[in-house]
C-alpha cells in the first residue's frame, strides 16, 4: 500500500486566523483571576475583586496556546506603553 505524502507547512506560512461573529458573545470585565488544572481540563475562574463572575474551561492544548499568546500580548504592550509591575 503506497503512504500518503505528509503535508507540510509551507516555511513563511501565516498562522491560521480565527474567523469570530460576535453574535451572543458575552463581555465581561475582571481584575482577578485565579487557574487551576486537572489531567482532563483548566479552569480559569475571573472576577471582580476575588469575586467569583465566570469560569472558563479549556483543554490544556488550548491553555497552552493562550499562555503563548498572553506572552506575545503582554510583550507588545510593554513595548508600546511601558512595562507592567
Amino acid at each position: 500500500m503506497a503512504r500518503k505524502a505528509a503535508r507540510r507547512k509551507p516555511r513563511n506560512a501565516e498562522p491560521r486566523r480565527h474567523r469570530w461573529t460576535d453574535a451572543g458573545a458575552v463581555t465581561s470585565y475582571a481584575n482577578s483571576c485565579s487557574l487551576d488544572a486537572s489531567a482532563e481540563a483548566v479552569f480559569a475562574n475571573f472576577g471582580i475583586d476575588r469575586r467569583l463572575s465566570r469560569r472558563i474551561v479549556i483543554t490544556p492544548a488550548l491553555a497552552k496556546r493562550l499562555a503563548a499568546l498572553l506572552t506575545k500580548v503582554v510583550r507588545d504592550y510593554e513595548a508600546q506603553y511601558g512595562t507592567l509591575s
